[in-house]
């Protein structure tokens, strides 16, 4: 399925469709993109993306100017001039994933999964190779001399603003999980790399395996990670990734990028498919690394978000 999308995707149709990001999640505005992608091959047109500043693209990284969102970390730019376009906003392609809009390719949800993972992993497989010298090059600082453990174990710390569409899991569910992981795979000492924006979540965790798991040993990406802001009001208050986005000038974007591919050199993975991003490191991990390993890895789902958030 991600070739049948490269290859829609790599000709320029007669007219084109276009894609506006919502500014929203990065990883709901990947996998609104993605929907938006089957919504245009059901209609048999290239889909290109509008010029814009994409919150999530680091400006010191990708530029000042706009450009199509995807370019900077994933080196997709597509440009049709001889197409035509659409009139007005008929020219704009809808994220919208009801069954009717892409029945060729999703019938069911079951379905829908499996075309957003196939996006997801053609939109992977053009990473930009100055992110991934990126990542290279904090390797040390993250995981020390010995690099990346070998049957690491990386879990999702999803908290923050994310307790409005599901209940958030406890510090607790986390722990048995990853007990369960260790008991069931026979690992002695856990290598944990923590993927998470909530500073509130991770000093929880490392607390807790500081008085209690002598055996375990954490890591994490420091730039990702961000603490509770004082609000305008002088109090404190979650400040959600959008608004960190802003803040950053996009540069929490890449380091959210930089720890998804640490995260994706893990063989066991603690995931709440609740969260757009624990999808997206779950069709990774199901598309790609699964794929090159032979069916080696292993994930527990601790919470799916409330039906009206399902997405």
């Amino acid at each position: 399925m991600a070739i049948t999308i490269r290859d829609h995707q790599s000709v320029c149709t007669d007219k084109v469709y276009y894609y506006h990001h919502n500014n929203f999640g990065m990883g709901s505005d990947l996998h609104t993109w993605t929907q938006a992608v089957c919504n245009s091959m059901e209609k048999g047109k290239t889909l290109l993306e509008q010029t814009q500043f994409w919150i999530w693209n680091d400006r010191e990284f990708c530029g000042n100017n706009q450009i199509q969102p995807l370019k900077c970390y994933f080196n997709l730019e597509i440009h049709c001039p001889e197409s035509g376009e659409y009139p007005g906003r008929e020219k704009f392609m809808t994220y919208y994933n009801d069954f009717p809009n892409c029945p060729k390719f999703i019938q069911d949800d079951r379905t829908r999964q499996i075309f957003r993972a196939a996006a997801i992993e053609y939109l992977f497989s053009n990473i930009n190779i100055r992110l991934i010298q990126a990542a290279e090059k904090e390797i040390l600082t993250v995981f020390g001399d010995q690099g990346v453990p070998e049957d690491m174990i990386t879990v999702h710390l999803r908290w923050g603003d994310k307790k409005r569409e599901m209940k958030l899991v406890t510090t607790e569910e986390y722990i048995d999980a990853i007990e369960g992981i260790a008991t069931n795979h026979s690992i002695a000492h856990p290598k944990i790399f923590v993927t998470t924006e909530s500073k509130e979540a991770l000093d929880k965790l490392e607390v807790y395996v500081r008085d209690n798991k002598p055996s375990w040993t954490l890591f994490h990406y420091n730039p990702s990670v961000y603490g509770r802001h004082h609000n305008q009001n002088g109090g404190a208050g979650e400040v959600s990734p959008m608004d960190m986005a802003k803040r950053s000038n996009g540069a929490i974007g890449m380091a959210s990028m930089i720890s998804l591919l640490y995260a994706m050199e893990a063989k066991y993975y603690v995931l709440t498919s609740g969260s757009n991003w624990s999808r997206l490191i779950d069709e990774l991990r199901r598309n790609v690394i699964d794929y090159k390993c032979g069916n080696c890895t292993h994930m527990v789902d601790l919470r799916e978000a409330f039906s009206e958030h399902n997405w």
